[in-house]
């Protein structure tokens, strides 16, 4: 599952699924994993085969994520590009004055939203230098040019002499590609082949001349200092940015240029006389065939101007334009989609922990190795998952996530064809796990449990569900993002091998109270990462939230639950941890860092970890411990008074009854197969066994279509695994 479902959150995201939409899908899909394992039950008892029913669940969730490459885009971006094209002219459009200030025009096609004060300090790259030529009317298309002419009139002393100063033809193609007039707002420009340069006298470097000059290989960047101008001309008001250059500078500069520019010989208005198609075509007798027909245009008041680059990213805060599809057809097919899958998922994962646990049983295995073994599948793959992404994502608009649906696809035929070749004949059976719920609510112990494991599921869903979506808008690679899941699960497996050990010196409520606390310290840690990589040190946390805090937890509930009562706080556990919280995680979640942002929101959740640690060490301290108290006062009482009422117990080696043992061995088989399914992270609620004695032989199934465990089991009633494979064999 971690090929995949790390990124599920990602590939929404690629969809234009916003960050509430979301949430809101990934609030539903928990809820599924409460309800789903009854229907599985139903469907093992009508179909009477649990091996075919197994394994068509397990290939049908691989089949339905195909479906996700299928969902249409809901909403899309179009990047602006990288370069932000502006032009450049020594003094303002029609000024005639020899020295003037250099000015920069913003052109309305570029949508360049201002950053506050980015003029401040720029910088740009000149590019091509040419005539800028006004027209009455917004063109919505470049017309056709074939040749264009620059003329100057009345050079020459005023005596209405004109002078043709460039002739630019267009029939060949490598003019075409330099000299292709453009269209800008509601001008056309005629690009020249030379560009900007400015000149500075060497004994008065203030004393600076624009200059043209033939474009070279090396483009020269100048640092400038502009001053917002909003200029209007006549009855016409520009809508786009006009700067003053208030200073001026390259490497070549000791200092900035702050005087007014000599604007040179060409500071006067031209004309640019072109030959235009017309887009019709029309017979020439001359070559015997249809030619375009061509007019000549002149156009008047053309100002010399410079194009210069600036970096978008530096003076606009919009680099891309939303485009909207249609969002609601998008997330309706998506959350039926993810509904589906997680049924089939929800489903196949009870069904499969069942099929571990009887195998284990059956074959004397150790479950404990299983469970080892079985995180590093997650170690691997996670990682896998994302260098697949970036590697078929890299010449792509858009991320690629096919390649790791494929594998997701492939990795659950092959363990639909081995599930066929295992013999299970057997069905988990069920027990209703609210048939004890007003005992459970008149004990304050187990309420205030239930409560602290409800938030952690919270908090557990929130990182879960937009870990990654922070860490992608931090520019992390999705390998980067895989190596996170690959980091949390090698941080586990020694807290799943030595869990017991230390619930056994610091206490179960004390293991949950450093739980929420590694809870606090993540999610704040999370709100100062800057980098990717420093994310890495707080995911090392979830050896403490994840597998020490949830192994104390399920052997917690023996401890504090009756016979006739643990079942239903187990399965209460599974439902509050990975569904109510989980979803309530996500769906909260989500809405804040909607209206809050991802730092606000991972401090917000920080606060509340830590008040629930806090809450939980007061009740322990005023209530645990106390009660704890008086009932080991109460017990040693009681204990001394049976000892003299009963002396041959001891003599005879008698300790316990019969009723005892099986009363023991009821609790540890429910908290086995709890603690089989809270283990796997993915959740799902599975009801516990109820029917028959516990066998005492280790290998041995109690009766035909029913699931049992032995007393050698995964955790003990008071502690967890107590050996590297998990303590005893099953």
């Amino acid at each position: 599952m971690t090929v995949l479902y790390p990124y599920l959150n990602l590939h929404m995201k690629s969809l234009g699924i916003s960050i509430q939409e979301t949430a809101i899908i990934n609030a539903v899909i928990p809820i599924l994993f409460i309800f789903t394992p009854p229907l599985a039950g139903f469907l093992a008892d009508r179909i009477g085969n649990f091996r075919i029913l197994l394994a068509f669940l397990t290939g049908s969730g691989g089949l339905i994520s195909l479906l996700l490459l299928l969902v249409p885009v809901g909403r899309d971006i179009s990047l602006y590009p990288n370069k932000l094209t502006w032009g450049m002219t020594c003094g303002a459009p029609g000024s005639r004055a020899q020295y003037q200030n250099l000015m920069i025009h913003g052109f309305s096609d570029d949508n360049c939203q201002l950053k506050p004060d980015s003029w401040e300090n720029a910088s740009f790259v000149p590019a091509t230098c040419g005539y800028m030529c006004p027209t009455r009317t917004r063109l919505q298309v470049a017309p056709t040019f074939f040749e264009y002419k620059v003329v100057w009139p009345n050079r020459g002393g005023g005596f209405g002499i004109t002078e043709i100063v460039d002739v630019v033809n267009l029939e060949k193609m490598e003019e075409r590609k330099y000299h292709e007039p453009r269209k800008i707002d509601s001008s056309i420009f005629f690009p020249m082949n030379w560009t900007f340069q400015l000149d500075c006298d060497r004994i008065r470097p203030d004393d600076c001349i624009f200059n043209q000059v033939r474009r070279g290989k090396k483009d020269t960047e100048y640092s400038v200092e502009l001053t917002p101008l909003q200029m209007s001309i006549g009855k016409i008001d520009h809508g786009h940015q006009e700067f003053v250059v208030a200073g001026i500078k390259h490497q070549d500069f000791k200092k900035s240029v702050t005087r007014t520019i000599n604007c040179g010989s060409k500071s006067e208005i031209a004309q640019v006389v072109s030959t235009v198609s017309t887009g019709e075509n029309k017979f020439s007798t001359e070559f015997g065939r249809e030619l375009p027909e061509l007019i000549d245009t002149r156009l008047n008041d053309c100002t010399l101007t410079c194009l210069v680059n600036f970096e978008r990213r530096a003076m606009c805060s919009n680099i891309s334009e939303p485009i909207t599809y249609s969002p609601s057809r998008t997330f309706w097919i998506y959350l039926a989609i993810r509904t589906v899958l997680g049924v089939l998922t929800a489903s196949s994962l009870m069904m499969f922990e069942g099929a571990v646990m009887a195998t284990i049983q059956e074959l004397g295995g150790d479950y404990g190795l299983q469970r080892f073994v079985g995180n590093f599948g997650a170690i691997v793959f996670a990682p896998m998952g994302g260098y697949l992404i970036d590697l078929t994502s890299l010449d792509l608009s858009r991320t690629d996530f096919s390649s790791v649906v494929y594998v997701y696809l492939g990795l659950k035929l092959i363990a639909a064809a081995l599930i066929l070749f295992i013999r299970l004949d057997f069905k988990p059976p069920g027990e209703k796990i609210l048939s004890n719920l007003k005992e459970i609510v008149r004990n304050a112990e187990v309420m205030m449990f239930l409560s602290m494991m409800m938030f952690a599921g919270v908090f557990w869903g929130y990182i879960e569900g937009f870990l990654f979506w922070f860490l992608d808008d931090l520019g992390a690679s999705k390998l980067q993002m895989g190596w996170t899941v690959t980091v949390g699960m090698v941080t586990s497996l020694p807290f799943l091998v030595f869990s017991g050990p230390i619930t056994e010196k610091l206490g179960h409520v004390t293991v949950i109270i450093i739980g929420m606390l590694a809870y606090f310290i993540r999610l704040l840690g999370y709100s100062f990462v800057q980098r990717p990589e420093m994310v890495y040190p707080f995911e090392a946390l979830e050896g403490f939230t994840m597998a020490l805090m949830m192994t104390s937890a399920v052997t917690y509930v023996a401890k504090i639950s009756t016979q006739t009562t643990i079942a239903s706080v187990m399965g209460l556990m599974g439902s509050l941890f990975f569904g109510v919280g989980k979803g309530s995680g996500c769906l909260f979640g989500g809405i804040c860092m909607s209206y809050l942002g991802s730092i606000t929101t991972f401090r917000l959740f920080a606060g509340l970890a830590g008040t629930c640690a806090l809450i939980y060490f007061i009740f322990q301290m005023t209530y645990i411990r106390p009660k704890r108290h008086a009932d080991r006062k109460l017990r040693q009482d009681s204990e001394g008074e049976d000892e003299r009422d009963t002396p041959k117990d001891s003599e005879t080696g008698i300790g316990e009854g019969k009723d005892d043992i099986d009363t023991k061995n009821r609790l540890q088989d429910n908290t086995n197969m709890t603690a089989s399914i809270l283990q796997d992270e993915a959740g799902g609620l599975t009801s516990c066994p109820d029917g028959g004695s516990s066998s005492p032989v280790p290998g041995s199934l109690s009766r035909p279509g029913s699931l049992s465990h032995g007393p050698g089991s995964l955790l003990s009633i008071n502690g967890g695994p107590r050996s590297l494979t998990g303590g005893t064999r099953v």
